[in-house]
């Protein structure tokens, strides 16, 4: 869970007012879309943000920053990310297929499941090879000319990156995702709406509810997790305790054994001497037998 901010300090790439202005501006959302990928994107129906896809009820259900259809029947989902949690691509896997399993519960057909990209926006170098855009589709191995053609297309984007050789308004994407320098007509224009946003009243009350709610989901799972943890601390300390007293029941059980048969020896006229060396049992213990 992001840790909290106040709202008056959020940035563009925080989750809440990245979600906000793309979803409030659609020409913005457009933009950077077409920019992000080097292709042109048209919206066709209307930005969601914060769309949550829940196949069953008891499902792990995944909440995605920002999603839209293109004009051509195409799913864009894009997804701020600061920090490197380690397990982006299965994430990305994750995504694309709830995402394929919504529009078949919504009536999609298999042959007619559209191209979907999943796009992250990172302020890091996720695989470490220093480019901007990592672009990924399902490929053979033993041909890598031959595509699957399934229609899953997953996008890394390293702000953190030189990009020498991206164009001039991906460079200045780049850098204001870094530093929050707008020097591009486009960035200029995300950060007029983000200082505006930061004081817009109706966006600060769902931003505060939605921390108040995100809270109180962590809250009951922290004590879920502890009463869990408590039951089998129990149920270990139960087993634990058995064990220990079968031990000490063994124990007291050979001890006894071996004090009767020490009596027995002691009884036939063995020496002391030689009991002990048989049994373990010391000179005193024997001559109180």
């Amino acid at each position: 869970m992001a840790e909290y901010k106040r709202y008056e300090t959020l940035e563009f790439t925080d989750d809440f007012m990245f979600c906000k202005v793309l979803e409030s501006h659609p020409e913005l959302c457009e933009e950077l879309t077409s920019l992000i990928l080097g292709r042109q994107v048209r919206i066709k129906c209307d930005v969601k943000k914060q769309k949550v896809i829940e196949i069953i009820a008891d499902g792990r259900g995944i909440r995605m920053d920002i999603y839209f259809e293109g004009d051509d029947q195409t799913i864009y989902n894009l997804e701020m990310q600061n920090s490197n949690e380690g397990n982006l691509p299965k994430r990305t896997r994750y995504y694309h297929s709830l995402a394929d399993l919504d529009l078949l519960e919504r009536g999609s057909t298999f042959d007619n499941l559209p191209q979907a990209f999943v796009v992250f926006l990172c302020k890091f170098d996720l695989f470490e090879q220093g480019l901007y855009r990592y672009t990924f589709q399902n490929r053979c191995d033993e041909r890598p000319e031959l595509a699957l053609k399934d229609g899953a297309i997953s996008v890394f984007i390293n702000a953190a990156s030189a990009a020498e050789t991206a164009s001039e308004d991906m460079k200045a994407l780049l850098n204001y995702l870094m530093t929050g320098e707008a020097t591009s007509d486009l960035t200029r224009r995300i950060q007029k709406y983000v200082v505006a946003g930061r004081t817009t009243g109706a966006w600060k009350m769902i931003y505060l509810k939605q921390h108040s709610r995100d809270e109180t989901i962590r809250k009951e799972a922290e004590a879920t997790g502890i009463a869990i943890g408590e039951e089998r601390g129990i149920a270990i300390g139960e087993e634990r305790g058995i064990a220990i007293g079968e031990e000490r029941g063994i124990a007291i059980g050979e001890r006894e054994q071996t004090i009767r048969i020490a009596k027995s020896m002691k009884e036939d006229g063995i020496p002391e001497n030689v009991i002990s060396k048989h049994t373990g049992l010391s000179l005193e213990e024997i001559e109180a037998l």
